[in-house]
């Protein structure tokens, strides 16, 4: 056997096995592998974090942010997002512009939008800061059928369950996020998104001027030229109008995990600001920056808004703003959250109505979210605080909800009070969790509007709706005390006095709601608003009483009654009126009854079904003063489709008749009125101002409400309209429409009437647009207009309508005009002349003669391009003839006029006269001119003895009322007219001088000259400047005093500051009067030189010895002096009287003027009820007349007065009452 065998692979078999060895592989521990792994790893982070670092590198370049922004937009651009701008450090802190569009273009455009992030707390907490800078929103995005979704009843404790739950799922490791700085400054919003008549508005505006559509008689030159009006209109925002609302927004914010509920329960915390203001883009103002935006909370403790002296814009249709703001703080946790917002605004105006400074608070307490879950009551409260005008107003309703089951009760409890205004009461409903109405409810009254009867008869008639299935089952009731309330003088044009009790029960019993009202009255009077003037209508009691059962109106039971007791007014005796209703829907059986100063009878029917009313029975009569009217049989009236009138014949008292019938549908119009033969004489009697005369009346309508036509006479004889002088008018008044829808109108006034007003021409016609191109009745803006008028005459019996008894203008006067075009494009001409005019104010003695005066007005396609040009002169008629001359134009826009005088003397008195030279300008808009110029007093003249000035003492009536609310509502009075005065825009600029000036009378003889300047606004006017005398002196009882400083400073206002100063020289004693303060609180002294007390100053005045050495006679005429002066000033005559008192030792020391003259009576008591004294009149030769009078008893004195003249003596009663 060969040993030297090899295997198959060539090895030796025979070669002896080596001793056997295990081969070892390196052996790789866990350690290693995890180090090996960490190794891997850390290369992996190391390799991501070099590429995010390489590529957050590449994102701070241009490069890289232009790629991210356009990747950016391939992602977002199929929802209409548009980004540009990206800029800064990403993602830590940078920038961007945002843009929204949709099918319509863009309504969301950011200009600038910030976001940073401050991972400092992190992983605690995160750290945002957002900013929004210059944004517009045009409108909403609108939102495409597609993905509207279906949506489902909410149910009130799913959603509580959702919000107290929202973040229960988040892991405990999610860091909570804090927004340190929200910030969104010059958001503007377009009005059009929150006001739709406003959008539509502006819609046809902007379609008008794309189209520029006219009417198509007009030439093209005239067709360019009112396009470009209206696209200039278009441009221009309404006066006072705000198009865009300015937004302003900051806060801070934060949400984090709870310390132990963790994300289950976090904590919240929110302040957030909010500001907006009108804005009017066509004269946009300074925009508020963020710094003035964000309220602090000072002034949000303090209730203040942070801006102030912003004008009033109309926001939405009929309603204005100036500012409002908002502040809105969020605290606690997600299950208990704490919500308080206030709303605040500077003024609010609706119409006439304006609320200063109202506030809106809503708060949410903690309680309110944990209670509605464990079933118990949650609480929302609401209060509301306003001045209406200047009348405080507050409101707190607090709302109350609990569920049970599947069950939400509701209820609230309103309170609102005011001077003379309490309210009070509470309301509660029940309704399903999601809102719905309880289906018992429904049951029982869906079943309850089945009615019996055939179905003809349920189709005869129409079907009213059933408010059960509308509206909630309600259970309360609602208190309204009214006494002597000043505050519905701000929405009412009365004011109302005394005592008004209103009571609403509501209760909701066996399926059927039941509400019923009760109205008690005591000693109330309504009386103008705008005066505090007696009362127009007052009743000593009232009641009144209403109650429906049931919602479905188609068997609901009604009644109604009403009771009044004394109603007087001025012209009417007392009347007791009653009225009586009682029914259902299908018949409400309604009569009334009055008796005393008006005696009514009314019987009739009324069936809401058939909306008809039937009038049986219908009187009206007032004996007093002979007048009334009589239904003679039955009327019917039904509203509807076909509507009509049927029967209605009134008789008429003193005499006349009233037939009036008439139909109306879908396609048919039909009324014919026939008034024959009223004598109106005795109804002017009740109602004040109504003209006296006979009045008869044809009117006659037919065809269609698309196109009426119509034919209207109405003939008046001997009309006497309540003017003394004026004679009475004959006219006829001629009237058409024809089926264009255009009205034609003539006035015819009889011969002997135009003869009676001194008239030479009298024509008035009119062609007017009265249907639109609907058959509308509405003014046709593109129809034919024609107006005509020319009348001329004597101007003194017109003038009476004026009704200025104390003035009277005479002269000629023509009117002529002649108007065409159309309402929207009216062109035309008109002039208004008088001629040899003369004007007379008798009571302040104003004559002016030569009065010439033209005026022309031309139109030339709309009223913005009227032009009006004026021109007025006159004389004042002295010989040497001084004129007025003013000349001017206006646009109804603006204004140009100048005005001079020249030596004019207008003034007609014994007491003031005066030449004055002028020369004025006045520019700028109509509403807000400027006056600028020079006035000149060349000479004039005050004979003060002689000053004859219009009564000032005002007739105050006598109002029934507690003194606080007479009090507020003159209050009221003269806020309202403050209110009118700051309405007053424009600007003053005058420069008054006085040259001579003489004052004189009483012994004073001065002249004075001034300098003084008006630049002010026109709402407050002031003045600068003085009044200095040139010279003067007074005598007095044979002394002269001269006046050694005389000056009337102005600073600014109308109270001016006073120093007059007369001095004379006795026996080397100077003494000197000085008046000093302003007009509106004077002081008199005394001053000498050397200095003495003023009992003996005054003595050495007039006697030049001191006070001691006077005889009785002496005394007596110093006491006289002394109470001379008590005549004079406000404050220091009572001084100057008490010493007069002191220096004679007298107990009566009087001085009384009466018509012109002056009497003083001095006296004393001799004994304990006998009085001794004097009387002197201070006019040349009067007598004096010794006074002897002794008290017999408390109200009985026996009086002897014996003169030169005559000896009386008699005795005399008296009562104090």
């Amino acid at each position: 056997m060969d040993e030297n065998r090899k295997n198959e692979h060539g090895a030796d078999v025979n070669q002896t096995p080596a001793p056997e060895t295990t081969k070892v592989h390196p052996t790789l521990s866990w350690g290693k592998i995890c180090r090996r792994a960490a190794l891997v790893l850390c290369s992996l982070l190391l390799l991501v974090l070099a590429s995010v670092i390489a590529a957050l590198g590449l994102l701070q370049t241009g490069n890289g942010q232009a790629f991210l922004e356009k990747k950016l937009n391939e992602l977002v651009a199929a929802s209409g997002v548009s980004i540009h701008g990206l800029r800064g450090s990403i993602p830590l802190d940078f920038s961007l512009a945002l843009s929204f569009a949709d099918s319509r273009g863009t309504w969301l455009e950011i200009k600038n939008a910030s976001l940073g992030l401050d991972f400092s707390d992190f992983p605690a907490l995160l750290h945002v800061d957002l900013g929004v800078e210059e944004g517009l929103l045009a409108r909403l995005p609108d939102s495409s059928p597609a993905h509207a979704q279906q949506t489902t009843p909410l149910d009130v404790r799913d959603l509580l369950k959702t919000i107290s739950g929202a973040t229960s799922g988040f892991p405990s490791w999610i860091p909570g996020i804090e927004i340190r700085s929200l910030a969104i400054d010059h958001l503007r919003v377009q009005r059009s998104l929150y006001d739709q008549a406003y959008a539509r508005e502006s819609e046809s505006l902007q379609a008008q001027k794309e189209a520029a559509i006219r009417p198509p008689d007009q030439t093209a030159n005239e067709h360019s030229e009112t396009g470009t009006q209206v696209a200039q209109e278009t441009d221009c925002p309404r006066t006072n109008d705000a198009d865009v609302l300015l937004l302003a927004l900051h806060g801070r914010a934060k949400i984090a995990p709870h310390a132990e509920k963790k994300w289950a329960d976090p904590m919240l915390f929110g302040d957030i600001s909010l500001l907006l203001l009108p804005e009017d883009t066509g004269s946009r103002q300074a925009s508020p920056g963020p710094d003035k935006a964000s309220s602090t909370t000072a002034e949000k403790d303090s209730g203040q808004v942070p801006y102030t002296n912003f004008p009033v814009r109309t926001v939405l249709a009929g309603t204005g703003l100036d500012v409002a703001s908002c502040a809105i703080t969020l605290s606690g946790s997600l299950s208990e959250p704490r919500l308080a917002a206030e709303t605040r605004a500077g003024t609010v105006q609706t119409g006439n109505l304006a609320l200063h400074n109202p506030s809106l608070r809503l708060v949410l307490p903690s309680s309110t979210l944990p209670n509605l879950l464990a079933g118990e009551k949650g609480q929302i409260g609401i209060l509301a605080n306003t001045l209406v005008q200047n009348t405080p107003l507050a409101l707190n309703v607090q709302f109350y909800a609990q569920l049970i089951d599947e069950r939400l009760l509701l209820s609230f409890v309103p309170c609102a009070s005011s001077p003379g205004i309490t309210l009070d009461g509470k309301i509660g409903t029940e309704l399903g969790s999601d809102f719905s109405l309880p289906a018992r409810q429904n049951h029982v009254l869906e079943d309850s509007c089945k009615t019996s009867g055939s179905a003809a008869e349920a189709a005869s008639v129409s079907r009213l709706p059933n408010l059960a299935n509308l509206l909630p089952a309600l259970d309360g009731e609602v208190r309204l005390v009214l006494e002597n309330a000043p505050l519905l003088a701000e929405f009412l044009p009365l004011s109302m006095h005394g005592l008004v009790q209103t009571k609403v029960d509501l209760a909701f019993q066996n399926g059927r709601q039941r509400a019923a009202l009760v109205v008690q009255g005591k000693n109330i009077s309504l009386a103008s608003a705008e005066k505090m003037a007696s009362p127009i209508v007052s009743l000593s009691s009232a009641s009144a009483t209403a109650s429906i059962d049931g919602l479905d109106l188609n068997n609901a039971e009604l009644a109604a009654s009403i009771d009044t007791k004394d109603v007087r007014t001025s012209t009417i005796k007392p009347v007791h009126f009653t009225l009586e209703a009682k029914g259902n829907a299908s018949e409400v059986a309604l009569s009334a009854l009055s008796s005393g100063g008006v005696q009514t009878e009314l019987v009739s029917k009324l069936s809401l079904k058939a909306s008809e009313i039937r009038l049986t029975r219908f009187n009206l009569g007032i004996p007093q003063h002979g007048c009334g009217l009589r239904l003679l049989g039955e009327t019917v009236l039904a509203l509807g489709e076909k509507s009509y009138l049927k029967n209605c014949s009134l008789a008429l008292q003193p005499s006349g008749k009233l037939d009036l019938a008439g139909h109306l549908s879908s396609d048919s119009l039909g009324a014919k009125l026939l008034l024959t033969h009223l004598d109106t004489s005795a109804w002017a009697r009740v109602v004040p101002g109504l003209p006296a005369g006979k009045i008869d009346a044809v009117l006659d309508v037919a065809g269609s409400p698309q196109m009426p036509t119509g034919k209207l006479r109405v003939r008046v004889d001997s009309l006497t309209l309540p003017v003394k002088g004026l004679p009475p008018l004959s006219a006829d008044v001629e009237g058409s429409l024809d089926n264009k829808g255009a009205a034609r109108a003539v006035v015819n006034l009889a011969q002997a009437s135009r003869d009676a007003l001194e008239l030479d021409t009298f024509v008035c016609e009119a062609n007017v647009p009265l249907l639109d191109k609907n058959g509308r009745f509405a003014f046709a803006t593109t129809a034919p207009l024609r107006i005509k008028t020319d009348i001329s005459g004597s101007v003194a019996k017109l003038w009476l309508l004026a009704l200025q008894p104390n003035r009277r203008l005479t002269g000629n006067f023509r009117l002529q005009a002649d108007i065409g075009g159309t309402l929207a494009s009216p062109s035309g001409k008109a002039n208004i002349s008088l001629k040899d005019a003369l004007f007379k104010d008798v009571e302040y003695g104003i004559l002016v003669r030569e009065i010439n005066a033209d005026i022309n007005a031309s139109l030339a396609g709309s009223l913005a391009a009227t032009k009006i040009d004026f021109a007025i002169d006159a004389k004042d008629g002295r010989r040497k003839k001084g004129s007025f001359s003013l000349n001017g134009s206006t646009n109804l826009q603006t204004v140009t006029a100048r005005a001079s005088l020249d030596q004019f003397a207008p003034l007609r008195r014994r007491d003031i006269r005066a030449v004055l030279s002028a020369n004025c300008s006045v520019s700028g808009p109509l509403t807000a001119p400027q006056i600028t110029g020079r006035l000149n007093v060349d000479r004039g003249r005050i004979q003060l003895d002689a000053l004859q000035l219009p009564s000032s003492i005002t007739t105050l009536p006598l109002v029934e009322g507690p003194k606080e609310a007479i009090l507020a509502a003159r209050k009221q009075a003269v806020t309202r007219e403050q209110k009118k005065r700051s309405n007053i825009l424009g600007n003053l600029d005058i420069t008054l001088g006085v040259n001579k000036f003489f004052v004189t009378g009483y012994g004073f003889d001065s002249e004075w000259k001034a300098g003084m300047r008006m630049q002010c606004p026109l709402a407050r006017p002031g003045i600068t400047g003085q009044v200095e005398a040139v010279r003067g002196s007074l005598d007095l009882l044979n002394k002269r005093f001269t006046l050694n400083e005389g000056t009337v400073k102005f600073a600014g206002g109308l109270d001016p500051l006073i120093n007059v100063q007369m001095t004379t020289v006795v026996n080397a004693i100077e003494t000197s009067v000085v008046v000093s303060g302003t007009a509106a609180k004077l002081n008199l002294h005394l001053t000498s030189n050397p200095s003495m007390p003023r009992n003996d100053i005054l003595a050495y005045m007039l006697f030049g010895k001191p006070a001691n050495e006077l005889s009785q006679f002496e005394l007596l005429r110093l006491g006289a002096t002394a109470a001379s002066f008590a005549a004079f000033g406000t404050t220091g005559g009572s001084g100057i009287a008490n010493l007069a008192r002191q220096i004679t030792g007298l107990d009566v020391l009087n001085f009384s003027q009466n018509d012109g003259s002056a009497q003083l009576e001095l006296g004393s008591y001799v004994m304990d009820k006998v009085y001794v004294g004097v009387k002197q009149d201070t006019s040349e030769n009067a007598d004096t007349t010794a006074v002897i009078q002794i008290e017999l008893g408390p109200r009985t004195s026996a009086t002897m007065e014996a003169g030169s003249g005559n000896t009386s003596a008699g005795v005399k009663w008296k009562l104090d009452y």
